[in-house]
């Protein structure tokens, strides 16, 4: 991230900001996954509705993605 900030003056506006949305998804999704984690603390309750969200996360993401999109 520190060599893409370095870069940022030779970026076009529009791709600093498709950089800074990304990271911003990125951040959320890491936050969103830490507390699905959290919640497969003992006695792992609902482990596999835990994993079910987190499949649906990553699985949304990746569909976008294939499609050019950001989610």
């Amino acid at each position: 991230m520190r060599r893409s900030v370095g870069a940022s003056g030779q970026l076009p506006h529009d791709q600093v900001e498709r950089l800074l949305d990304e990271v911003a998804l990125l951040l959320d999704e890491r936050e969103k996954v830490e507390l699905l984690v959290a919640e497969l603390a003992p006695p792992w309750r609902d482990v596999r509705g835990a994993l079910n969200e987190i499949h649906n996360l990553l699985g949304l993401r990746d569909r976008n993605r294939t499609r050019g999109e950001s989610a």
